[in-house]
């Protein structure tokens, strides 16, 4: 029987204590996020749980390299959510946060968005653009998933803030993420930017295709800017739903 000295275990305690504390400070807006219980238009200076968040957002961006492989300046003003549908009747909708991890047989339908801390003065218009930089590789352009434009700021609320809704046909229809069987998980990026007075979705386009995908040059062409919100997923093939023919 090993005996542990009472001053080394009480250090030892103290030490795992203070790094879970740490990890709670560092997670805890991303909670909020997924939750929901954030004001849907909080002003940064007088909350800063809403600008903890944002920077919560920031740092796991950065971490998982999405701003350097896609080249793009990310300084997020707001909080974009993502839900699916359920997979079943009998299940809740897939709400996700920045960084989760999920298989691609609960992602298949169209989401829904949601946005959190827009400012009174800018509901709308907005361009969400969803694509996968890990497909067919990190170092190369990327597959271009849905290109939406026209969303607005709406009355209704959803579990991540104000349910954001577009009126008019996606630029690019969605298509489902779709990572390979034999790869591992791979990123799945969207990104919301305000959306121009002079923005044509029928222009600077190729609808022939997509792959290939150049965000930033898309962005440039049709002068939307840098992201103004953004979030992401790593999902995963689910080898059921390939068995199943998941549609």
């Amino acid at each position: 029987m090993t005996f542990v000295h009472p001053t080394t275990s009480s250090t030892f305690y103290s030490a795992m204590l203070s790094n879970f504390l740490n990890i709670l400070v560092i997670l805890h807006p991303l909670f909020h996020i997924a939750s929901g219980s954030l004001s849907s238009k909080p002003d940064a200076t007088a909350c800063p749980e809403f600008r903890e968040s944002l920077q919560a957002v920031k740092l796991v961006f950065h971490d998982a390299a999405i701003p350097g492989d896609l080249k793009i300046d990310f300084e997020p003003q707001a909080l974009l959510n993502i839900a699916w549908p359920p997979p079943d009747p009998e299940t809740e909708p897939v709400y996700t946060y920045p960084g989760r991890h999920l298989l691609d047989n609960v992602t298949f339908a169209t989401p829904t968005f949601t946005a959190t801390g827009l400012h009174d003065d800018n509901q709308g218009p907005f361009v969400i653009i969803m694509l996968a930089p890990d497909v067919p590789a990190s170092e190369k352009p990327s597959l271009r998933e849905f290109i939406g434009s026209d969303f607005y700021v709406t009355h209704r609320r959803g579990k991540g803030g104000s349910v954001l809704v577009n009126q008019t046909v996606a630029v690019a229809q969605w298509r489902r993420p779709h990572p390979p069987r034999t790869s591992p998980e791979q990123r799945y990026v969207f990104l919301m930017y305000d959306q121009p007075p002079t923005f044509n979705s029928t222009l600077n386009l190729d609808n022939t295709t997509f792959r290939n995908f150049d965000v930033v040059d898309y962005a440039v062409r049709n002068g939307l800017g840098d992201p103004i919100a953004g979030t992401f997923m790593y999902i995963e093939s689910n080898a059921s739903c390939w068995r199943d023919g998941c549609t």
